[in-house]
């Protein structure tokens, strides 16, 4: 038994378990995108790694490595939550729905106004009693409330 346990402390931290309830809120989002997103190959061409969008003059390729894409798919997170930082405890939320949808979408662009969720969050009508539920089912409220935005 002690043999075991000290095997199982000196595998690297990729290949023990960890649990979902256990990770920071970012990290969970991070393993959000990747289930969801899934990776994009060569036939993905205006896309890579887990849902990048390429941008003119941008070099990156369905070649990368994964800890390129996972490098990638961070930034772009982070970038995203810079915008909604401000909406507090909905901002990570509305950081994953904006990777799906678009920060246009969610914040308007031309003629197309602020998305029903964020005029609702700004009158004061926030996800959290949405979201507080127990902590093992938060991946799958998180993910359920993704899809239930394009029916607001």
């Amino acid at each position: 038994m002690t043999l075991c346990l000290l095997y199982l402390g000196a595998l690297p931290s990729t290949q023990r378990r960890v649990r979902w309830t256990d990770l920071p809120p970012f990290e969970r989002a991070v393993l959000c995108v990747k289930h969801f997103e899934g990776w994009h190959g060569k036939e993905h061409h205006l896309y890579v790694g887990y849902g990048h969008e390429l941008k003119k003059g941008e070099k990156f390729t369905a070649e990368m490595t994964e800890r390129q894409v996972d490098s990638l798919l961070r930034a772009d997170l982070w970038e995203r939550f810079e915008v909604f930082k401000g909406y507090g405890k909905d901002a990570l939320l509305l950081t994953l729905l904006s990777y799906n949808a678009g920060v246009g979408r969610l914040l308007g662009y031309g003629k197309q106004g602020k998305s029903r969720l964020l005029r609702k969050i700004e009158q004061g009508q926030g996800l959290e009693s949405t979201t507080q539920t127990q902590e093992d089912g938060v991946c799958s409220v998180l993910c359920s409330l993704i899809f239930k935005v394009w029916s607001l």
